[in-house]
């Protein structure tokens, strides 16, 4: 895919189809959009998103402060 057409899409959707094969096989797991970007949910609540070519995850502050201070 040339970059014009991701930028176009802002995700990649060959990333998309990976990562539905794994995170799909949970029951828990289900998918949806953060702001018209791909995006999966647990119980309910945003857990990651597709945007560019990477992914964000959304988790709790105590965790981010932890990976923070391990750096």
């Amino acid at each position: 895919m040339k970059k014009t057409e991701r930028n176009q899409l802002n995700y990649w959707p060959e990333l998309k189809i990976e990562v539905d094969k794994i995170l799909l096989q949970d029951p828990s797991v289900k998918e949806g959009k953060m702001f018209g970007y791909p995006a999966y949910y647990v119980n309910g609540k945003l857990a990651i998103c597709h945007y560019d070519i990477g992914l964000a995850l959304k988790l709790p502050a105590e965790i981010v402060q932890n990976l923070h201070n391990s750096l």
